[in-house]
């Protein structure tokens, strides 16, 4: 009988150990829920930068884009405005061949 109470007492301590170790996975368990919690706000956070990142670089490619077309135009307008010189100097050559035909000598 006596042996009979030992083993009882033995298991009884064995299932007060067992349930120590449980209480702790238990927590444990808890503890990298939190964690896992805060890695999920975390990397919302950096998602959301991440986004706001991309509209920016899409509002300067956007920005960058217009900036070349219209500098393509003041090119454009440039060069006419060169040829434009260039005819006109033509003409004033071919006018000071003309008023050279009838000065009086």
């Amino acid at each position: 009988m006596q042996q009979m109470q030992e083993i009882i007492m033995n298991q009884s301590a064995s299932m007060q150990d067992t349930q120590k170790v449980v209480e702790e996975v238990i927590a444990q368990i808890g503890q990298i829920k939190e964690s896992t919690g805060h890695l999920e706000s975390s990397r919302n956070e950096v998602l959301q930068a991440v986004s706001e990142l991309s509209e920016i670089a899409q509002g300067n490619v956007d920005s960058t884009k217009k900036t070349y077309d219209e500098t393509e135009e003041v090119v454009d307008t440039f060069k006419q405005v060169y040829v434009s010189a260039e005819q006109l100097r033509e003409i004033a050559d071919e006018l000071v061949s003309s008023i050279d035909y009838f000065k009086m000598q």
